[in-house]
């Protein structure tokens, strides 16, 4: 609702007319004062006279949208020219604000530099804006969007600006139900056949990824050109979408899917798609306020390495990882890939022991190299005879069909590591690495001598599902032999971070244990030497040479501590 602590007049004196109205307005829709105040201009902008109108022609919706949220107040008539990406619709500020304008003869340097800035900064977000529009939207986004948040004619009126714009926009951001911005996602790409609205499963996959990458681009202030990205990707999402229609469903139509398809499966399958249209909505709205804490935004993964998987830094796959869950945006750290540290378990082992955050662990098969999959974890590994882990652990297959396979609340075998060499060969169960299953056989598993990995579909810790791709013809398989595998710690820097510092004192205390057990086992060969059996001669004579102890070496010539 409205933040009563804020508000456009800063003055602190008696509120305006515009100012009350404002407040009633907070009362219902949620948005706070500042919020409210930039949408107000927006709209203002938007229903101005035919002057403005006609200037507002020249430029694109979106353009037009984001130009009245940076003003306020009117650049010159020269400042910009009116066929320029810049030029700001002509309307006070002050007289929206119910003050009077003053006007002054000579405006002192300070505020005429204040002025200058602004309209730098103008210049700037609208270029910004325009370039998005350009290269990484979808094309007509803008006026479907326009649509939706229901202007024209008959939105004309004061009363309309509550009724409509703000109801949409609160739908847009999903301020009330995260569903909400879902249905406007469905309603800028659909289409109406025989009565019935649907839309195309790749169209609305294809606006969800431009939209989080425009999101990125600004808030990032991004300014190397924009390469778009090889979408073939995205079919895995849209084919992962179609498979979502039902069985029972008699309509025919091919490639599309209706509203409620479309966000039963999103909220089960990329349960953070719903968060890309209000991260764009706020970059381009609300650029200067922070986001809230409180609320969900789409953070675009980042990469610290190169990837085998991964062809640029936009890349869809990215995108699809982004959607499953919260802790897959922001910045990676890479921990372990086989491309540079080679296909060795004890390598993996190294690299991940002690990690005290989440991981994504990414695995493509070589008799299925169309086919990529893995699991998440969000515990500290260890190595451990035991499952470990907790219910937000998952395991998914990324290609060619985009599935997420969640707890399922049967049984709690989320993560596995057991290495041989922790307990002899002697426990009888599988030594390696896996997810699900049971001791003697993880549904996902990989092997210590990394013969005889499995992927299966079934187990009573996750949702049942494939991760190896059928082979035409073929049954499904359940072993596999590995090609390349990352393991990547996600969650942004501070959880990276963290985790690292956590496998540094890990490494330590393991590294403490091995010098302790090494001068333990000199000590061993020390008893047995034949430079003991003398020094312990010369105390039974009651001649012992303290300073020769302190010197004398094993048969090896090292220096060793013992005790007699």
């Amino acid at each position: 609702m409205g933040n009563r602590n804020c508000s456009p007049d800063s003055s602190g004196g008696k509120l305006t007319q515009f100012q009350r109205k404002l407040r009633k307005i907070g009362e219902s829709y949620p948005f706070s004062d500042e919020e409210l105040y930039v949408l107000y201009k927006c709209h203002r902008n938007q229903m101005e006279g035919s002057y403005v109108r006609e200037l507002n022609a020249k430029r694109s919706f979106i353009v037009n949208m984001v130009a009245s949220a940076i003003k306020n107040s009117a650049p010159s008539d020269d400042s910009l020219d009116d066929d320029s990406i810049g030029s700001m619709c002509m309307f006070d500020m002050m007289s929206v604000l119910g003050t009077e304008t003053e006007t002054r003869e000579e405006d002192d340097e300070k505020e005429a530099e204040e002025r200058q800035k602004e309209q730098d900064r103008l210049l700037k977000a609208t270029i910004e804006i325009s370039s998005v529009e350009k290269y990484i939207l979808p094309p007509g986004f803008g006026e479907r969007l326009k649509e939706v948040l229901c202007f024209g004619e008959e939105y004309q009126k004061e009363a309309d600006f509550v009724n409509s714009f703000l109801y949409n926009l609160t739908r847009c951001l999903g301020r009330k139900q995260p569903r909400h911005s879902l249905e406007v996602l469905f309603e800028c790409c659909r289409r109406t056949i025989d009565g019935i609205q649907m839309a195309k499963a790749h169209d609305l996959i294809t606006l969800g990824f431009r939209l989080a990458v425009s999101a990125h681009v600004l808030s990032s202030e991004q300014t190397e050109d924009f390469i778009p990205p090889e979408e073939s990707a995205l079919l895995n999402l849209s084919k992962s979408l179609l498979m979502a229609i039902p069985n029972s469903c008699t309509l025919e139509h091919a490639g599309m899917v209706s509203k409620e398809v479309f966000v039963e499966w999103a909220e089960r399958t990329s349960p953070l798609l719903f968060t890309v249209l209000p991260t764009f909505m706020h970059a381009m709205l609300f650029s200067e306020l922070p986001f809230s804490s409180a609320r969900q935004n789409f953070l675009f993964p980042r990469l610290d390495q190169k990837s085998s998987f991964f062809e640029c830094q936009f890349s869809p796959r990215l995108f699809s990882y982004g959607c499953m869950s919260q802790t897959c945006g922001s910045q990676w750290k890479q921990l372990f890939t086989s491309e540079v540290d080679g296909l060795s378990f004890n390598r993996l082992c190294l690299q991940i022991m002690g990690y005290a955050g989440p991981t994504l662990m990414i695995i493509r098969a070589s008799d299925h190299p169309e086919g990529i999959f893995g699991a998440f974890s969000p515990h500290t590994w260890k190595e451990s005879k035991d499952f470990f882990g907790n219910c937000d652990c998952f395991l998914y297959q990324l290609e060619p069909i985009t599935q997420v396979y969640y707890h399922q609340r049967m049984e709690n075998n989320f993560v596995y590591c057991n290495p041989e060499a922790r307990s002899k060969g002697y426990d009888q169960q599988a030594h390696g690495l896996g997810f699900g299953g049971n001791c003697q056989q993880p549904r996902l598993f990989i092997s210590e001598n990394l013969d005889g990995c499995i992927a299966s579909s079934a187990d009573l810790t996750f949702e049942n599902g494939a991760l190896l791709p059928a082979l035409e013809g073929r049954q499904e398989k359940e072993h596999f032999d590995l090609q390349t595998l990352e393991v990547w710690g996600v969650g942004g820097e501070l959880i990276i971070s963290e985790a690292l510092q956590a496998r540094r004192e890990y490494r330590m205390e393991r590294d403490k244990k091995m010098r302790k057990a090494q001068n333990s086992d000199r000590c061993s060969v020390w008893e047995n030497s034949s430079a003991a059996r003398k020094v312990k001669e010369d105390v039974e004579r009651g001649g012992c040479n303290l300073e020769l102890m302190r010197k004398t070496k094993n048969e090896d010539g090292k220096s060793v501590c013992y005790n007699i």
